[in-house]
């Protein structure tokens, strides 16, 4: 196993939430729009030369010094902040310039920028450098070289962030841990695959797909589709929502997880109809319940959630075999505290905007012991390894009847019960008793035979579970980071120090009610 440090040597990246003022008004995203010639593959830039006035939506930022003209990037302004960013962005440079656009990354998401809260910095790929638009908005394109000698941003942090990826994408010099689909002309790929796969399968698609999300780790577009099925002996064309995602694929084989899960537990799992893993990405069909996070004082809704999930881990403990077989990992309870181990000595547990103290990191040391015993005390118990999702939360969970669970970007192999421990952080926020959680749960594992009371499961050895959880959370996030973008670490880094204090909160708590 690589010990290589984690550590966040961009001073950028660095930079954490608590800078960010707590309230803000008004929201604006900053758009960097690149189009890539077919045929000399030279890079262009749309800047947004600032006039006196501002005219339409598509704006820049009003600012001149010094006699001359200042530049920014065109801006879409809005007065609260939209739901689904993306999709309004996308949708509204198609509906009003007639351009083609594909995200290819939230380009403040990765970076400390100036007011992030309220200021989203997207960086697109044009189609095209024709589009609809009027000549008092002040819009060019800029060859790089254009772009870096001529312009002159208010924001020089963020001229300075966005000429570094222009010229990353521009000279394809850039981490081999990058998304695929932050590179210029991966969009064309997926949507021929797409198409092809869908007129396959019967399906005619309505009009082009729209992306939802373009992550540091996954990509997620929406497809409106129509099939013609036989009912009731009638011809009849049914329209149908599909989802097309795509996954990192150096954090593990999420398509081809689902695809396979959805042939074994066809009720619990999205139902995945194509897979491709060489993208690696997947078809899903639409599944339109509720997420549990919609259910507040709702007991019941949780409760057939946490039993459903029970069931559904049981039986996949003799299909485990097929799993490795994909490579998902597999992480058994020596692992995790040799994994332990390895995290107290990197310094991204102090660098983060949830850093340890000095303290902190001594007294995590010093209980070593302890965990390992805790650890020798679950191993009596001899559950057999399933599948633990790793972000079951309840937004993961379809409220449909029997529940549907989905995101297994997160999955691995290990004790099973460690899957509460997400779940169980949440249920303060929708007033829901732990034991909605854990009798049902564990009623389940009862009836397999696997263990003789719920009572003994809930006193003797959930509380294990919930101490040791901590370290399953805490170090497949450590792995996780390793495997993608050293600038993509910026937002789920401060994961790694932050389940580490959350079991030392536990561990005093713990000992105040042995006490």
């Amino acid at each position: 196993m690589s010990t290589q440090n984690l550590t966040v040597t961009d001073e950028d990246f660095q930079r954490t939430c608590s800078h960010l003022p707590a309230q803000v008004s008004g929201y604006k995203f900053h758009i960097v729009l690149i189009y890539q010639n077919k045929i000399n593959k030279q890079v262009s830039i749309l800047i947004k030369n600032v006039k006196s006035q501002e005219n339409g939506y598509l704006n820049g930022c009003k600012n001149e010094k010094n006699n001359h003209l200042e530049q920014s990037l065109p801006i879409l302004r809005f007065e609260k902040q939209p739901y689904a960013r993306i999709p309004i962005m996308i949708n509204y440079l198609l509906n009003t310039f007639q351009l083609e656009t594909s995200v290819l990354a939230t380009i403040s998401e990765y970076h400390y920028l100036p007011d992030n809260t309220n200021n989203f910095t997207f960086l697109l790929e044009a189609k095209s450098q024709k589009f609809e638009i009027s000549d008092s908005t002040n819009l060019e394109w800029l060859n790089i070289e254009q772009f870096e000698k001529q312009t002159t941003f208010e924001d020089k942090q963020q001229q300075e962030v966005v000429l570094t990826w222009v010229k990353e994408i521009a000279e394809e010099k850039f981490s081999p841990l990058r998304a695929p689909w932050a590179t210029l002309g991966w969009s064309n790929g997926a949507r021929n695959w797409v198409e092809t796969s869908l007129s396959n399968l019967g399906y005619q698609i309505l009009k082009a797909p729209i992306e939802y999300e373009a992550s540091s780790i996954s990509c997620i577009w929406k497809i409106e589709t129509a099939k013609e099925e036989i009912i009731n002996g009638k011809k009849e064309t049914i329209k149908e929502t599909i989802f097309f995602k795509a996954a990192l694929k150096m954090l593990g084989p999420e398509p081809t997880l689902t695809y396979i899960l959805s042939g074994l537990c066809p009720l619990s799992v999205p139902q995945t109809i194509a897979l491709n893993p060489n993208l690696p990405g997947m078809l899903m069909r639409e599944f339109k319940a509720k997420p549990l996070s919609c259910f507040l004082k709702q007991p019941e809704k949780w409760r057939s959630a946490s039993s459903a999930f029970a069931k559904f881990q049981i039986q996949l403990i003799p299909n485990i075999d097929l799993l490795e077989a994909i490579q998902v990992p597999v992480v058994t309870l020596d692992k995790i505290i040799n994994d332990l181990q390895i995290v107290l000595q990197d310094p991204i547990i102090q660098q983060t905007s949830l850093a340890l103290t000095n303290d902190q990191v001594n007294e995590l040391n010093s209980l070593l012991p302890f965990i390992k015993e805790t650890t020798e005390k679950l191993k009596v118990l001899n559950i057999p390894l399933s599948l633990d999702h790793g972000d079951l939360y309840p937004a993961n969970i379809s409220t449909q009847t029997p529940p549907l669970f989905f995101d297994w970007a997160e999955a691995q192999i290990t004790h099973p019960w460690f899957s509460l421990v997400p779940l169980l952080r949440e249920i303060h926020r929708y007033q829901i008793n732990p034991d909605d959680i854990l009798d049902p749960y564990f009623e389940e594992w009862k009836n397999a035979g696997f263990i003789d009371s719920i009572e003994q499961a809930k006193n003797d050895y959930w509380q294990l579970i919930h101490l040791i959880g901590c370290f399953a959370q805490c170090t497949k996030f450590f792995q996780m980071l390793k495997q993608m973008e050293p600038r993509s670490r910026f937002n789920d880094s401060p994961s790694v120090p932050l389940w580490l204090s959350l079991f030392l909160k536990r561990y005093h708590h713990h000992n105040q009610h042995q006490n």
